[in-house]
């Protein structure tokens, strides 16, 4: 009687154990997965981007390029735009009303 409890009592013991080693595996795959997982999909965007850029025609593609360049005495600037966020605020402390 002795021996089976001794041996029920390992199963349950020997169970958890190994119940507590996968849990720790699986948080240390997660950590690692979690830890490259950002660069992977800067990568994997970068991938689909080029893939996209290889698909275009090279006539289009400096059509396009040219999109957003300007010269200006025979250099090439990148034109960019900029939002001033005070042309939506009022000005002096102002409250608009107008609702």
């Amino acid at each position: 009687m002795t021996s089976v409890l001794f041996l029920v009592l390992y199963v349950v013991v020997i169970t958890i154990l190994l119940l507590n080693l996968l849990i720790a595996m699986m948080g240390d795959t997660y950590a690692d997965v979690k830890k490259s997982a950002k660069r992977l999909w800067h990568l994997e965007r970068a991938r689909i981007a080029l893939d996209l850029e290889n698909g275009i025609s090279m006539s289009k593609r400096h059509l396009n390029s040219n999109k957003y360049w300007v010269d200006v005495q025979g250099e090439r600037y990148l034109q960019v735009e900029q939002v001033h966020d005070d042309h939506f605020y009022p000005k002096n402390g102002e409250i608009d009303d107008d609702d």
